[in-house]
C-alpha cells in the first residue's frame, strides 16, 4: 500500500497510452527523462523501481524532465555508466504525460522519498532521527539524481523494512546509499514543526521521563546581573530496552529572548556515549518549545535510568523587571513523547509533571513595602561571621539571603523582632537579604567581608 494519497489520475494517464510504437502492450510503467554525464546520454528514471533505463528509440525527440508512460517486457543486464547502473530495455506504448499529473503518478507508482522524512509522514523533524539511528550503517542502492531539497524523489527500494512497514530508503536522506550522520542534515534543513500537541496519556508501569529545575526561586533587583541562566534536567526512569526517544519541551517564550535556549546531551548518560548516539535539538521560539531526540545506532539496545538531556534557559533582567509583577512563574511541560525499542517497535513512556520555578522581582516588592524597609536594619554591615536582622515593632516571619545571580544561599524562619544568622560559610561579596513580615517584605543589601 502506498504511503501517499491516491491522486485518482490513472484513467487519464492510460488514455494517453493509445499511441503505441510497434507493440500492443498496455502502458503500465512511468518514468522521467534524465540526462547524466556526457558518456551516459539520455535515459529514463523509472518510478516503480527507481532504476535507470536506457532509451533505445533514437528517433524519439525527448526533452529532459518529460514524464513518459511506457511498457517494457524485461530489463536486460545492468551496466555501469558514470556513478549509476543502467538497465537496457525495449520500450513500447510510449506517450508523454501532462505536467499536472506527474507528481501523482510518481508517488503512486513508486513510493516517493522526501529528504529528511525518515518516518514517511510528509514532515521532517526530530522524530525522524529515530529511524536514521535504527538503520545506521545499513547500505543500499543509491538514489539517482539525489538532492536534499524538499521535493518528491524516486529511488529503488532497499531490502530492509521497519516493523511498521517503512522502507529503509527513506532513512537515506542524501541518497548516497548509506545511512549515517550526514542524513540528519536534510532533517534540520527541511524542518517541519509539529503543530498538533498529542493528548496526555498514562500507561501503568511504563517508564517516566521527568523534568526538573536546578533551583526553585530566582531573585531580581536593580543591581542584579544582566541575565541569569537556569537549567532544566530531563531524566528517564528505569527502562529495559530503548533505542530512541523524542519529545517536545514547552516553555513561556515571552519570558526569554528568541533562540536563547541551549540543550546538551549528557555523555555520561546510561543511554550511551557520544560515539554510540545520534542526537539533535531544535529551538522553536515562535512555538514556545524545544524539540529534542536521541537515538542509539544500528539497533543496539540499552536499558537503565538517569539524566539524558539538560536545557539551559537565559532569563533576562529587563524582561522581568519590565513586567512590574512581584512574582512570575516559569513553567515547562513535556509533550509528544515517542520512543522505540531496538527492533523499532513503539514503546510507552509517561511524561512527568510540569516543572516550575518562581521569578521574584524585588523592584516591585520594594516599592510596595517602603515602611517595612525603613524599619528593617542589618547589623553589622559589612559583616564577617554573623549578622543580626531587626524589624522594630514588626513581626518578622522568614529571612532569605540570595546572591547577585538571584540564587538563594540561606533561608531561615525568623524570630519576631530580631534574628541573628551565621554567615561564616558565605563567600565574600554582595548579597541581598529578603525579610518577610506580616506587614510586607523588605530587601536590604549585605556586604560580606
Amino acid at each position: 500500500m502506498s504511503l501517499y494519497p491516491d491522486f485518482k489520475i490513472f484513467p487519464l494517464v492510460l488514455a494517453l497510452c493509445l499511441f503505441s510504437v510497434g507493440s500492443k502492450a498496455q502502458c503500465d510503467s512511468y518514468g522521467i527523462v534524465q540526462s547524466g554525464p556526457e558518456e551516459c546520454g539520455m535515459y529514463l528514471l523509472d518510478f516503480a523501481t527507481g532504476h535507470l533505463l536506457e532509451i533505445t528509440f533514437a528517433e524519439l525527440d525527448l526533452e529532459e524532465g518529460a514524464v513518459l508512460a511506457y511498457s517494457y517486457a524485461e530489463a536486460g543486464n545492468a551496466y555501469s555508466c558514470g556513478a549509476w547502473s543502467i538497465n537496457p530495455v525495449s520500450l513500447s506504448c510510449i506517450s508523454e504525460v501532462e505536467d499536472e499529473l506527474t507528481l501523482g503518478i510518481m508517488c503512486n507508482y513508486g513510493e516517493c522519498i522526501y529528504p529528511g522524512d525518515a518516518d514517511a509522514d510528509l514532515k521532517a523533524n526530530v522524530s525522524d532521527l529515530l529511524n536514521i539511528g535504527l538503520g545506521y550503517g545499513t547500505t543500499g542502492p543509491a538514489r539517482p539524481f539525489a538532492h536534499e531539497n524538499w521535493e518528491a524523489q524516486i529511488g529503488p527500494d532497499w531490502a530492509e523494512t521497519t516493523v511498521t512497514g517503512i522502507n529503509y530508503k527513506h532513512f537515506d536522506s542524501n541518497g548516497d546509499g548509506v545511512i549515517n550522520e550526514s542524513d540528519i542534515d536534510a532533517v534540520m534543513s527541511n524542518y517541519t514543526p509539529e503543530t498538533q500537541e498529542l493528548p496526555e496519556s498514562y500507561t501503568e508501569g511504563a517508564p517516566e521521563l521527568s523534568v526538573s529545575f536546578d533551583i526553585d526561586t530566582i531573585h531580581f533587583d536593580v543591581d542584579s546581573p544582566e541575565f541569569i541562566e537556569v537549567t532544566a534536567t530531563m531524566e528517564l526512569s528505569n527502562v529495559d530496552d530503548i533505542h530512541g526517544l523524542s519529545y517536545m519541551l514547552n516553555y513561556p517564550q515571552d519570558l526569554i529572548p528568541p533562540h536563547s535556549t541551549d540543550t546538551e546531551y549528557q555523555t555520561e548518560s546510561f543511554f550511551g556515549e557520544s560515539a554510540d548516539v545520534l542526537w539533535e535539538e531544535k529551538d522553536l521560539h515562535a512555538f514556545g518549545r524545544v524539540d529534542m531526540a536521541a537515538t542509539r545506532k544500528a539497533g543496539t539496545p540499552n536499558g537503565g535510568s538517569g539524566v539524558i538531556f539538560k536545557t539551559t534557559y537565559v532569563i533576562i533582567v529587563d524582561l522581568i523587571i519590565g513586567r512590574a509583577v512581584a512574582e512570575t512563574p516559569f513553567t515547562i511541560q513535556l509533550s509528544n513523547l515517542y520512543a522505540i525499542d531496538s527492533n523499532g517497535n513503539p514503546i510507552d513512556i509517561n511524561a512527568g509533571a510540569d516543572a516550575t520555578f518562581i521569578i521574584v522581582d524585588h523592584t516591585v516588592l520594594s516599592s510596595n513595602n517602603d515602611l517595612v524597609t525603613q524599619k528593617t536594619t542589618l547589623s553589622p554591615n559589612p559583616a564577617q561571621s554573623t549578622v543580626s536582622i531587626a524589624t522594630a515593632d514588626l513581626q518578622a516571619e522568614n529571612i532569605r539571603i540570595f546572591n547577585t545571580f538571584g540564587q538563594t544561599v540561606l533561608n531561615r524562619v525568623a524570630n519576631p523582632q530580631q534574628t541573628t544568622l551565621d554567615i561564616s560559610t558565605l563567600q565574600k561579596g554582595l548579597y541581598m537579604v529578603e525579610v518577610q513580615t506580616e506587614e510586607g517584605t523588605a530587601v536590604k543589601k549585605l556586604l560580606v567581608e
